[in-house]
């Protein structure tokens, strides 16, 4: 009977008492997520990796009953507003609070540069607020001449953005406007930079300004369509805009004429369609959600970024409880959305974070890869980093998901049945507790569930267990880790060993050496045996004996003795066992053993 011999944990190497989310994550580079949309063009992707799986490994809440900003992500911090006024730093790793600011009221991403936050007032004063990254100082704040509904662009110790008397301001790193376009026209949107141009739209128009001193380069009127929603995005010299119901490819550079062409547009089907989301861009598509008035037909769209013809599209099952209202993001050909609305409406109580094959199947079609169900509204983009996903909604719920890290597993490459073989398994980060628990498959049909049974243990040190096999085969052994708090899993890690039927049951000295060996399993085997004595200490002495043979067959479930002659020396040497046997990888062993003259001792 296969069977547990013993488990064994080892010495504690190394354990933090606080573990910060580096100790959640795989060992790379850290990639920051610093402003809405990931970078200044506001394309929505992270060249990042991210979670397969809905591990969640933080779910708080941070405020009371508030709608939060999405979220920056700098060196393991989140950088998060709220409708109520709100700053927050918070740990990522665990959602606390390292330090509060207030203004009058938060609707747009933190924009994150050179240690510095800024964040935009909507409140009735309107403008932009300085502070430091790492204590929270108000270092300074920039009236504007409205609100701001939207969040800011930060590149080159400048900070872009616009406010609802339609102006659109450069200010830097101390707070001094550079530059101001006014267009007297209602702007909502967070500005992308490209191409040393800043691209933004209004309630009428979409701009082209120039970076360095804000002058017009050109404007486009899209005079069929409804007003633009969201921010716009840019990549390849074109700028994507969303109205309410259409999608616009424009050039990006303009026609030279203070104009621009219209490259292609996408008119979302249906009467039903009310809304479009910000564009994000990846892989050379356009992503892009749709949602209804009736919130009964919420779709993603992926579309050719050359030609606007659809790649694929996905309607999602649960249609009466959400509606998209977020924008999506992308990292490692995986999109995230969080599902919601900015309105309370009692019937509808659950919504969802979505995780989609952001490639597709080829066939106009997609999969949703994985989906977590919450209570939360999630109405703002989630932000993507180091492995990690971070998605805020109402209620000041913040919620993280995680890539875990994989488990090692050491252990025999061969072994005989009924021997004791020893395996360890060990990770070096992966628990917020600090504590975690191994499960071991044998690929045999048996586990041993999650040992150790009680807390587990401590991140960093080994973990050992013992095994035996009764039947001789090849066997895949797996192992995987999991926080037993949150209970968040690993994948599975796997070790090779390959259980041998012929094995050295002992070997025995007298007058020559005495080797005896057995077949374990169920099939006859021819075997053919070498052995080699080698060794003696004194001139005269030395030993240099070579034996072989065959046993033909050696029946299943038998044993056979293999005997060398008399010999002569004196001291010390070594019985070098050869075992070759037709269909089994060769069996070698070596003992020590005594000669004195004739007389072997082993």
């Amino acid at each position: 009977m296969n069977k547990v011999i013993k488990m064994r944990k080892g010495l504690l190497y190394s354990v933090a008492a606080m573990l910060l989310l580096t100790s959640v994550l795989s060992a790379v580079s850290a990639t920051n997520w610093t402003m809405y949309g990931y970078d200044e063009a506001n394309t929505g992707f992270s060249p990042d990796f991210a979670p397969s799986d809905a591990n969640i490994y933080l779910q708080t809440q941070l405020l009371e009953n508030q709608y939060l900003t999405g979220a920056a992500a700098v060196n393991d911090i989140l950088y998060i507003g709220s409708n109520g006024g709100d700053v927050l730093a918070v740990d990522s790793a665990d959602g606390e609070i390292i330090w509060q600011q207030a203004v009058q009221t938060v609707n747009g991403v933190p924009a994150v540069m050179n240690g510095k936050v800024y964040i935009v007032n909507n409140g009735d004063s309107g403008g932009l607020y300085c502070y430091a990254a790492d204590d929270g100082e108000a270092l300074w704040n920039t009236p504007t001449s409205g609100k701001i509904r939207c969040g800011a662009t930060a590149s080159n110790d400048r900070v872009y953005l616009t406010d609802d008397t339609g102006v659109v301001y450069c200010i830097n790193s101390n707070g001094g406007i550079v530059w101001q376009h006014p267009t007297g026209e209602l702007m909502k949107c967070t500005p992308a930079l490209y191409d040393n141009k800043i691209y933004v739209f209004s309630s009428e128009k979409v701009y082209c300004l120039n970076q360095a001193n804000g002058a017009e380069i050109w404007q486009y009127d899209p005079a069929f369509l409804s007003a633009a929603e969201g921010a716009p995005s840019v990549i390849n010299n074109k700028v994507y805009v969303s109205t309410k119901n259409a999608l616009l490819c424009l050039d990006a550079q303009g026609n030279g004429g203070g104009s621009t062409d219209l490259l292609w547009s996408y008119i979302a089907q249906g009467s039903s369609i009310t809304g479009i989301t910000s564009p994000a861009l990846a892989y050379g598509n356009v992503y892009i959600g749709l949602f209804d008035g009736d919130y009964e037909n919420e779709n993603l769209v992926c579309l050719n970024q050359e030609n606007g013809q659809e790649v694929w599209t996905h309607q999602f099952e649960e249609k009466v409880s959400f509606a998209i209202a977020a924008t999506p993001v992308i990292a490692s050909e995986k999109l995230y959305i969080g599902t919601g609305f900015d309105f309370d409406e009692p019937m509808f109580e659950d919504f969802f974070v979505y995780c989609v094959d952001a490639l597709g199947n080829g066939d106009g079609t997609t999969d949703v890869i994985w989906q977590y169900e919450t209570d939360a509204r999630l109405i703002q983009p989630a932000c993507i980093f180091d492995g990690t996903v971070i998605i805020t909604g109402s209620a000041s719920t913040l919620l993280g998901f995680f890539t875990p890290n994989m488990p090692t597993i050491e252990g025999p490459e061969q072994g005989y049945v009924n021997e004791r073989l020893e395996f360890t398994a060990e990770i070096d980060s992966f628990a917020q507790s600090g504590q975690v628990q191994y499960m071991f498959d044998w690929g045999n049909g048996e586990d041993t569930y999650w040992l150790p049974d009680e807390d587990g243990v401590p991140v960093g040190e080994p973990f050992t267990i013992e095994y035996e096999y009764d039947i001789p085969g090849d066997y895949e052994v797996r192992v995987k880790v999991r926080d037993p708090e949150i209970e968040t899993e690993s994948g599975w890690v796997s070790h090779m060993v390959h259980i041998t039927p012929i094995r050295v049951i002992s070997v025995s000295g007298g007058f020559g050496v005495d080797i005896q060996v057995r077949n374990d399993g169920v099939l006859a085997k021819d075997l053919h045996w070498e052995v080699d004595l080698i060794g003696g200490q004194l001139p005269g002495f030395h030993l240099k004996k070579h034996y072989e043979g065959d046993v033909t067959p050696l029946e299943a479930n038998a044993t056979t003795m293999i005997s060398t002659p008399v010999m002569f020396g004196l001291g010390n040497f070594n019985i070098n066992i050869k075992l070759e046997y037709a269909g089994e990888p060769t069996l070698e062993e070596t003992v020590e053993g005594t000669i004195l003259f004739f007389y072997v001792l082993v």
